[in-house]
């Protein structure tokens, strides 16, 4: 690998999947791959980012090293639909899944829920992920579920297919594969404007965006989401729609766009890889 980035005479492209550091970032070993990955970036000219707000982030943490950034996107994480559907032991709920960090806002989450209608409704919140900061420790409320562990596939897909919604309460992001995997499984979002979020999910198309890092909103966006299940439906078919093999997110219209507006252009205009 280093020593094709160090080859001049070959063309290559990077993909970075996410350009914000996140978890325990005081660790020997996270700051050890970030000064590993940013010394691979630096090497190369041609960059892939999923997500539009990346660039801006990148430039500083490269302090303006030049590069030919592009852009595509991720399609619906379809696996999740082979495997067989399994009876629902949950009752009514809305669903928050992956691991849980800080950054992620579960703990505003479950705030704005416990002062939101639901409870009062019979709809429960359930958190499905292990949590790695102690949010939800000694958490003690029967309308809250918690599965604090590794969540597999399987359990995964039926978990989304079982929810009312699925909701995003991120303090921070830049792209999420959360989205693509209730996408796949035609499931509705409640999100927040954080990073490229509101781009993934259309406010009034796929879901309802909401103000990050703000509860009373949230909980404002969940007791209309729980009030306009007509409107849900809505989503869900426009999510399948445009989320399916054959729609504009599919994965081969994804395909399409890479090889016209990434390879053939890195090969037409003679960007190489390496400096």
């Amino acid at each position: 690998m280093l020593a094709a980035m160090m080859d001049g005479r070959r063309k290559m492209l990077l993909s970075v999947h996410d350009v914000i550091e996140h978890g325990n970032n005081e660790s020997f070993k996270i700051q050890l791959l970030y000064k590993v990955r940013n010394f691979v970036i630096k090497k190369m000219h041609n960059i892939l980012l999923y997500s539009y707000i990346s660039d801006d982030i990148l430039k500083k943490q490269l302090n303006n090293i030049p590069h030919t950034i592009y852009h595509s996107t991720l399609g619906a994480y379809d696996f999740l639909n082979s495997y067989p559907l399994i009876s629902n032991q949950y009752g009514k709920y809305v669903l928050f899944f992956g691991r849980i960090d800080y950054y992620k806002g579960v703990d505003i989450l479950v705030e704005s829920y416990l002062k939101s209608n639901l409870p009062k409704q019979g709809i429960r919140l359930l958190l499905a992920g292990k949590d790695n900061v102690g949010i939800v420790k000694n958490m003690d409320n029967e309308n809250v579920i918690i599965l604090n562990r590794y969540i597999e596939n399987d359990e995964l897909a039926n978990l989304i297919r079982n929810s009312m919604f699925a909701v995003l309460p991120y303090r921070t992001a830049t792209q999420s594969g959360v989205t693509k995997s209730a996408f796949a499984l035609g499931k509705p979002m409640l999100c927040t404007d954080a990073g490229n979020l509101p781009i993934e999910v259309i406010d009034g198309k796929y879901g309802k965006i909401v103000r990050a890092d703000d509860s009373s909103h949230l909980t404002e966006g969940l007791n209309w989401m729980v009030s306009n299940t007509d409107i849900l439906e809505v989503y869900a078919d426009n999510i399948k729609t445009d989320w399916n093999e054959d729609g504009q997110y599919s994965w081969k219209c994804i395909a399409k766009d890479m090889i016209a507006n990434v390879y053939e252009k890195i090969i037409e205009n003679n960007l190489y890889g390496a400096n």
